[in-house]
């Protein structure tokens, strides 16, 4: 059996190698919310996030997944301490858009949180 070590691995055009068949998280974001307006902290395979409303939020992909049947997990938290459920929006969600909810566990109310995060894992189209 031959070992293959390596420090880097590059796409051939020298950018990233795309994963398609692993289970490492295809896309990931950590977003924050703190004027009203989501902005992208760091991410993988992400083109922007549409804000949808308060709570609300399309987080459109850059690389497509085969389809819409991938695993998407969400979670939210303020600054001040609360955290939230984020809910993904399935009927609104497509091989190349998730959409999420972020809703205020003692109010049941929907609503912006300071910090998001969202991972996705699943086959690129």
């Amino acid at each position: 059996m031959s070992t293959l070590k390596a420090d880097t691995i590059q796409s051939t055009g020298g950018g990233a190698a795309t994963l398609t068949k692993q289970s490492a998280a295809k896309a990931w974001v950590s977003f924050a919310n703190t004027s009203g307006t989501p902005a992208s902290l760091k991410s993988i395979n992400l083109a922007s996030i549409t804000d949808s409303g308060v709570g609300h939020y399309g987080l459109n992909l850059t690389n497509a997944f085969t389809d819409n049947e991938y695993c998407v997990t969400f979670s939210a938290s303020s600054e001040n301490g609360f955290g939230g459920v984020a809910c993904v929006d399935l009927p609104n969600t497509t091989a190349s858009k998730t959409q999420m909810y972020t809703i205020y566990n003692n109010a049941n109310t929907i609503a912006d949180y300071d910090r998001n995060n969202a991972k996705a894992h699943g086959d690129l189209a």
